[in-house]
């Protein structure tokens, strides 16, 4: 008695298996770990370095080789074992331009050289095809037309046929297939869809990071230029206060007490602008010689031209 427990990735097959073996009596096989052990490989270094469709061929035939030679065993299979096997099928269509050069030798030497090519082009075939994943099989035309080519070339030499040029028409594929490669197409489209997006995010975090970062160094250069264009004011303001202590220390000098007046006149007048323009004022008291401080500053700025 065989029984084969199948159920999708991480569904419990192999514990379901060997506890039913342990109850029964029986052997517990598990086809994954026989695949390893026939490769040694494991099963996701198989996928990486030979492919799917190396995978599920190997799957098959020690699939067939333990139901032939196992009598009584639990087998629990892998994930995708009932979904391939036969049910992956590539049909190639090919074209292959010959011509004869020796007569005699493709008279002679073999009774149909058509089912003779027919029969070793169908071989070469088989074989570079089944070295290449599904995906390399549809995209490497050029490489496999050109071994193919090559092969057929030196096995039709000795039957006087020329082989000039071999050309795969089409790859069709069966439905099943199609709809698995359709799947993972759309997938890959989601991981690159979903990358797409991250690095999108990011690189807008990124570029507002850099507009916050350019800002405060344009609000940075701002306060130092408004510090240096204030530093600069009163650096301005300074000098002028002191050229015109110097220029009223000179007046003092050369003009005397007329020089003072003036200068205790002209502050006085200033004094007074100011408390009138203030917003705070209300009434402003006006001394009763403003007149004559006036005319008196009048009288001594003639008296300093002179």
């Amino acid at each position: 008695m065989k029984i084969a427990v199948c159920g999708y990735m991480g569904s419990g097959k192999s514990t379901v298996s060997q506890l039913l073996a342990e109850n029964l009596k029986l052997d517990f096989i598990e086809l994954d770990k026989e695949i390893e052990k026939k490769e040694n490989f494991s099963i996701s270094e198989i996928f990486a370095q030979k492919g799917e469709i190396y995978f599920r061929k190997k799957e098959t035939l020690v699939l067939e080789e333990t139901l032939s030679h196992t009598r009584k065993a639990i087998i629990s299979l892998g994930g995708g074992t009932p979904c391939f096997g036969n049910n992956m099928e590539v049909v190639l269509e090919a074209t292959v331009f010959y011509r004869i050069v020796e007569a005699a030798s493709s008279v002679y030497r073999i009774e149909d050289v058509d089912s003779a090519l027919h029969t070793s082009a169908t071989s070469i075939i088989r074989s570079a095809a089944g070295r290449l994943e599904l995906d390399a099989l549809q995209s490497s035309r050029e490489s496999m037309n050109s071994e193919i080519a090559e092969n057929l070339r030196i096995a039709a030499k000795i039957w006087g046929v020329e082989v000039t040029r071999t050309e795969i028409t089409d790859v069709i594929i069966d439905d099943t297939t199609k709809d698995a490669q359709r799947q993972q197409l759309n997938a890959e489209r989601q991981r690159r869809a979903a990358i797409a997006e991250a690095e999108g995010d990011k690189r807008s975090k990124e570029l507002a990071a850099d507009a916050e970062l350019y800002t405060a160094q344009k609000e940075a250069e701002a306060v130092r230029v408004r510090a240096e264009a204030d530093a600069y004011a009163i650096e301005i303001e300074a000098k002028a206060n002191a050229e015109q202590t110097r220029l009223l220390a000179q007046a003092i000098s050369e003009n005397g007490q007329p020089a003072i007046n003036f200068e205790i006149m002209k502050r006085q007048v200033e004094g007074l602008s100011q408390i009138a323009s203030s917003e705070n004022s209300k009434t402003v008291i006006v001394p009763t010689d403003i007149t004559g401080v006036i005319g008196s500053i009048q009288t001594i700025l003639e008296t300093l031209k002179k």
